[in-house]
């Protein structure tokens, strides 16, 4: 398509008429960059026709063939004229019909993915529901991991990590990892804060229908309801989404 619209334009803008004779100058350019000096470039004399086959050849830098066409030109150049504009025409429309589609296909592959993390992060961690032991400091090499031995954030970092997401390892650097969220617009995936032995000292991954998964010092990994008794009490609105 784009070696069309090269050679039509060219045509365009070289075609001039004399009468019933046309005057159809050819220059060969090596790159883009020659075609403002033509001093140097071979000229093909003016000469009559009723009907005549051009050949007209166009070397670009980045394309290694030639590209060679052949086009029988007719005396009426307003038919000329108006198939290049059509051409462009056409062109145009197709250049506007495919931008329209990139964002749907961007978005759509950004859900997709969205979806999957969430989905891993969420989950990943409910083999350890009943099997683990809340460590401080637990998490972080591979025998604890192994053994199911976790402190809060040390198990939120392994959840986001098997998505294939690494944020920090302790709160304080985590809830800088993401951007902080309105508690009215927590979505599964999200992280949640509590104020504990210190403002923001325990975190857990959000759920949905205010349930969190963590691991807590009294259970080790395991599901909570955060909307009565104590976790009620200790989350004061933290939420951040990475």
């Amino acid at each position: 398509m784009i070696k069309r619209i090269l050679i039509l334009f060219s045509l365009a803008i070289m075609l001039t008429a004399v009468e019933n004779e046309f005057s159809i100058h050819m220059v060969y350019a090596e790159s883009f960059s020659d075609l403002h000096n033509q001093d140097h470039l071979p000229q093909v004399k003016q000469a009559p026709i009723q009907t005549m086959q051009l050949t007209a050849e166009l070397e670009v830098p980045n394309l290694k063939e030639k590209l060679v066409s052949k086009l029988t030109v007719e005396p009426k150049i307003p038919n000329l004229l108006i198939h290049i504009n059509n051409e462009m025409k056409r062109v145009s429309e197709t250049i506007q019909e495919n931008s329209k589609a990139i964002p749907e296909t961007v978005n759509e592959s950004v859900s997709i993915i969205g979806n999957e993390y969430i989905s891993t992060v969420t989950t990943v961690g409910n083999k350890y529901i009943g099997n683990s032991v809340y460590v401080f400091g637990g998490g972080r090499n591979v025998r604890d991991i192994a053994r199911g031995r976790f402190d809060c954030s040390g198990f939120v970092h392994w959840a986001f990590a098997q998505a294939g997401i690494e944020i920090g390892s302790h709160t304080d650097s985590i809830k800088k990892d993401g951007r902080q969220v309105s508690p009215q617009e927590m979505q599964p995936g999200d992280l949640v804060f509590f104020d504990t032995y210190k403002r923001d000292g325990h975190v857990g991954i959000y759920l949905g229908d205010g349930k969190f998964i963590g691991s807590q010092s009294s259970t080790g990994v395991a599901i909570a309801d955060m909307t009565k008794g104590y976790w009620k009490n200790a989350f004061k609105g933290r939420v951040i989404r990475i």
